[in-house]
């Protein structure tokens, strides 16, 4: 379980460095998926906590990303 939450905080983090990069502002993510500012926030911040697929690909619309996922075999 602690290799999932290591693997989404690392998804949050690039997302959050994605956005303040290019200067998206959370408000303006928050309004096009339907939620608070506030909300919106939290969820980047948050810790330790599960992430839906579905959430990830529509946060990578909201601020332009591609949300692909790729299977490659492990070399030994």
């Amino acid at each position: 379980m602690e290799e999932q939450y290591l693997l989404e905080n690392q998804i949050r983090d690039t997302l959050r460095k994605y956005m303040d990069d290019e200067g998206i502002v959370y408000s303006d993510v928050a309004k096009k998926l339907g939620t608070s500012r506030g909300s919106f926030s939290m969820f980047l911040a948050s810790r330790n906590q599960t992430i839906k697929l579905d959430r990830i690909k529509r946060i990578c619309d909201a601020i332009g990303l591609e949300f692909k996922i790729v299977f490659t075999q492990r070399k030994e």
